[in-house]
Formats: structure tokens, sequence, C-alpha cells
């Protein structure tokens, strides 16, 4: 067997949740934009410069505009995969609420323009919630300042 090439341990997502979670100061960390909200979830803050005085990541726009992920009294429809096999295209939110309903007004029949094969769907929806992570990244997903590569990556999490 090859010896691996990386140089470090890598922490999956899993157990780097938990270690985060495991620590009062961390959390008290990850939860600071809650405390500071003012500075991002009106909606003044979404559009322009954001907040005047750029201090923080939750000082910009990008977090301002993506608000609705942590403030509990939004809500929004969840995406969802076409369960067809070999397929998987995710079909969005708003394809799910231009979709056409069943008689019972809930149900939405979804075709899928990927494969071109419908599915029942019952619409899910979630609600923000202040302890939700958030990958925000640079535009092609690496490092700006450190490299003149610029390429692009794919990120596949789940807890």
């Amino acid at each position: 067997m090859q010896p691996a090439l990386i140089k470090y341990y890598y922490l999956g997502l899993k157990n780097r949740v938990k270690q985060w979670t495991s620590k009062r100061e961390m959390c008290k960390k990850m939860t600071a934009h809650w405390r500071n909200r003012q500075n991002w979830i009106e909606d003044k803050n979404k559009i322009g410069w954001g907040n005047e005085l750029k201090k923080e990541i939750w000082d910009g726009v990008r977090f301002a505009e993506l608000s609705y992920f942590w403030d509990p009294n939004k809500s929004w429809m969840l995406p969802v995969r076409c369960p067809t096999v070999g397929c998987g295209r995710i079909v969005s939110a708003l394809e799910i609420q231009q979709s056409p309903s069943k008689e019972s007004g809930y149900t939405k029949i979804i075709t899928c323009s990927n494969c071109c094969n419908w599915f029942e769907h019952d619409p899910v929806s979630v609600a923000g919630d202040p302890r939700n992570i958030a990958y925000i990244g640079h535009w092609d997903g690496w490092q700006p300042f450190d490299s003149s590569f610029h390429g692009c990556g794919k990120s596949s999490n789940s807890v």
C-alpha cells in the first residue's frame, strides 16, 4: 500500500462538529453572529455596502443575504433529489413550487428535467436556526491570497 501524501491528520466533518461543540468557549464563538444579529438580520443590510463597520464576517452583504438560514422567524422549502435510479438531479424549491399539485393540494407532481420521469413529493420546509453552520467560501473555493492558482472544488458534507 502506498503511503498517503497528505502530511496532516484529517478530521471528518462529523467528528469536527463534535469537537467544536464539546467546549463552551467554542460554542460561544460559533454563536457570536447571533449575539450581533443587529448587524445583518435587517433587510437594509442586504443591499449596498451592508453594515457600515466591517469588523466580522457577518458585517458583509453576503452574510445578510443568507440571514434566513439563521433567523428562526424565517422558513424556506428544501429542494429534493430525483429518485429515479441513475438520475439523482436536484430539483430546486422554485421548481417544486411551480409544479402542479395533486387534488389534495399539498402533494406536488414533479417532472425531472434531466430524465423526464415524474414523481410525487410532499414539500418540506425548515426554519432558520442560530446554530446552523454555513460554509461561505471564496468565489472559486480557494484561498485568494496564498496562490496564483485558481481552480474549482466540490464539497459533499453530511452530519
